[in-house]
This record gives structure tokens, sequence and C-alpha cells, in this order.
């Protein structure tokens, strides 16, 4: 019998959904998947009719074409089998081999929502085992490798970033054996990943290197430049799978990690001078497109809407930095979990890992102006900070499309060394 080990941050057993406390509730504002046997055994239980109505207007066939096989015309093939396939299907046959999604209402929030409990009238009224597994284990995500899986809760959820908050080592990684797991909510790297990526198969050596930096690392260095000093280690990583040597990484993060303890590595990193126009320029693109609007950077800027007012930046870290006082420790924790949430699980083929970090770099930057925007609001600031990191995360870990988008942003700002990412950082 296999014998499989969950690798995990110290507060994945700890967390719990706080439901109708919730200040940005998982229940608005997303796509959500049903299976058809999900749809099907959610319909099989005793309920009111209205609620089985609104099952039957708002849970649709799903018809984007990610959730459908490549067509024959993405595959260099006549295209008019592929669409006459689909309509000679009954809704039946479309639904097994599709699938459903959760059709939003006006406002974008989920139809089962209900604003006066804040609680999902499914839950409510059928019971919570009747959910599908979207809506049951969000924010739990689940990657298998070799024979760990990798375990965490994405920062999208504010209950997830109020568990770091308390604890500055809830992100630290422990392994455990997984007694029983349950490989339909595991997610799965495709071949081709593989095969374009050949780091891939390295992620726990990466993951348990990146854990020790910002979980200890170098010991005098700060947040920024412990970023910096993880820039390094992806440079050299990315220079080995692209050399088609990716088998040595274990032993770059080995050597990696004997480098964190010496001072010239530290002094490297704390010489690098900061650009804020630059990195106000690539995060406020970042907190724009991935907080949907959600986001109001005003604050920061100078009357012209774009350009940063150093004073007013300034002032939202001095604050924030009062109010948080171990500011430097959280940033570590929620920067790891960031890490797990994005090399995890974001679409990873079209990147080269240093073009992941890069990308990286900037989620970590964009995190550092939704800090001091909530210093600059100067009331119920950690608060403030967490539903601020929850927005950008939303889009940060679950949007590949914006990610790639992003990428091209740093590549043609000619960012793609590890001293130009102390401009975005510093």
């Amino acid at each position: 019998m296999d014998t499989y080990y969950y690798k995990q941050p110290r507060y994945y057993e700890k967390f719990k959904c706080i439901g109708g406390e919730c200040p940005y509730s998982c229940c608005d504002g997303w796509r959500v998947s049903w299976r058809y046997d999900e749809v099907e055994r959610l319909k099989s239980a005793d309920m009111p009719d209205e609620l089985r109505a609104r099952i039957d207007e708002y849970m649709i066939v799903q018809q984007d074409q990610k959730t459908q096989r490549p067509t024959n015309e993405e595959k260099g093939e006549a295209p008019e089998s592929a669409a006459s396939e689909r309509e000679e299907l009954t809704d039946e046959e479309k639904a097994k081999k599709y699938g459903y999604i959760i059709k939003m209402c006006d406002d974008k929030r989920c139809p089962f929502h209900n604003r006066e409990t804040d609680l999902c009238d499914i839950q409510r009224t059928v019971g919570a085992e009747y959910f599908g597994i979207t809506c049951s284990h969000y924010p739990r995500r689940e990657r298998m490798i070799g024979d760990i899986i990798v375990r965490s809760c994405t920062s999208s959820c504010p209950a997830v970033l109020k568990l770091i908050m308390k604890d500055k080592r809830a992100c630290e990684l422990e392994t455990v054996p997984a007694r029983t797991p349950r490989f339909d909510q595991i997610t799965y790297d495709k071949l081709e990943q593989l095969e374009s990526q050949p780091y891939l198969p390295f992620r726990v050596n990466i993951l348990d290197f990146y854990n020790d930096l910002f979980r200890t690392g170098s010991q005098n260095a700060t947040f920024e430049e412990t970023v910096l000093l993880g820039a390094l280690a992806a440079k050299a990583m990315s220079k080995a799978s692209r050399m088609g040597h990716a088998y040595e990484i274990p032993l770059i993060a080995a050597d990696g990690k004997k480098k964190l303890k010496t001072k010239e590595h530290i002094q490297w990193a704390r010489a690098l001078e900061p650009d804020p126009e630059i990195k106000f320029q690539l995060v406020n693109s970042l907190i724009a497109s991935f907080s949907s609007g959600e986001i109001d950077i005003s604050p920061l800027c100078k009357e012209d809407g774009k350009t940063i007012d150093i004073g007013n930046y300034n002032k939202g870290r001095e604050l924030f930095e009062k109010a948080i006082p171990e500011h430097d420790k959280v940033f570590k924790a929620i920067a790891l979990n960031i890490f797990l949430d994005t090399f995890m699980f974001v679409p990873l083929q079209e990147f080269n890992f240093f073009e992941f970090y890069a990308y990286y770099t900037v989620c970590l930057a964009a995190m550092q102006v939704s800090a001091y925007l909530a210093g600059l609001k100067n009331e119920d600031i950690e608060n403030e900070f967490i539903l601020n990191v929850a927005k950008l995360s939303r889009g940060i870990s679950h949007n590949e499309i914006r990610a790639k988008d992003l990428v091209n942003s740093i590549h043609k700002a000619e960012l793609m060394y590890p001293p130009q990412l102390a401009f975005i950082i510093k």
C-alpha cells in the first residue's frame, strides 16, 4: 500500500470558516463549478420547492471553453465535427461532459447566498454534505508531487489571514502522514506542464528552500531584503532548468541555505536602490487589474491620480508600522502563504521559474502598498489590511490569464534580473 504525506502550514488543521462574520465572502463574485454527479446528488435531497426552482434556474451547463476538450480547430483539424458534436448532444449529455456553473445574479452574488443571514441556503436547508467540492473545500487547496500532497489555504480568505496575523509561525511547513487522502480534491500536474517546465518535479525542494528563507533566512535581513535573496536562488534554479540541468535544483537549494548565513548576501540586497515610480507603476497595474476596482489607490496618488505621492506613501507606511509592530514578520508569513498560492496552484507551464518569481515579487509589493493604504485610513488598520490582501489574492491566486499579462509587463519594463527587482520591492 502506498504511503502519502501532507506538507502543510501549521495553521491548516486549525482553519474554520467564520461564515456570516466574514467581511469578504467567498460566496460572491466567483464562477463556481459543480460536477454533474454533485448537482444530481443535490437535486435528490429533500428541499422546499422554492430552493429546487432556484437550483434549476441558476445551475446551468458549463459553456466556458476552458472546461471543454480542445476543439478540432485548435488541434489543427477541421472545425465542423467538434461544433456539430456539441449540437448533437442532449442537455443531459452536455451536463455530464462539461458540468455546471452557478449563474451569478446581476450584482455578482451567488443566488444561494442569503443576504439576511449571510449564510448559504443550500447549507442551511439541506446541509453542507450536499455541497460540490469547490464550495466544500475552499479555501483549501491540494497538489500531488510524488508521494507528497502539498496543502494550503489561499490568502483570498480573510479567516486564513486572521490565523496568520495571530501567529507569525502559522505558515511554517510541517510534514505529517496522510491517513485518508481525498484524491478527488487533489490537483495533478499535466504532462504538457512537466514537459515545458522541467523544474516542476522539484517543487518540494524549492518549497522547502523558500519556507526556510521566509521562516528564518538571514536573521538580520528585512522582508524586502529577504525577497531579494530569494531572487538570487530563483535565478540560479531557473538557469539550471533552462540548461537542461533541473536535477541540480536540490543542490542549488542546499547551497542557497548556506549562503543565507553570509553577510555578503545581506549587504548585496541592502545596497540595491529602490525606484518608487517603477514600483508604483507595476503595483498600480496589478491592483487595478486583480482587485477589480475594489481597492482605491487614490490616497497614495498625486492629483493626477496616476503618480505616486511619496509623502503619502511614507505616511501610510509609518502609520501601518506603528499599528503593526511586528510588520516585518507579518509580511514574511503572508509572503510564504502567497508563495504557496501562486507557486503550487497558478498554472506555470508558460513561465520559467524566474519569471514566476518576478511576478511573485510584484504580488508582494502590492501587498506592501495595500498595507500602507490601510495605514492611511488610520482606523482598524489590521482588519483593513486583511481585507485588502484578501481582495488582491482573489485575483493573484485564481487568475492565470492576468498573471501572464503581468509577466509580459515585467519583460517590457526589462526587470527580469535579481538587482532590478529591488525597483519593485524596496
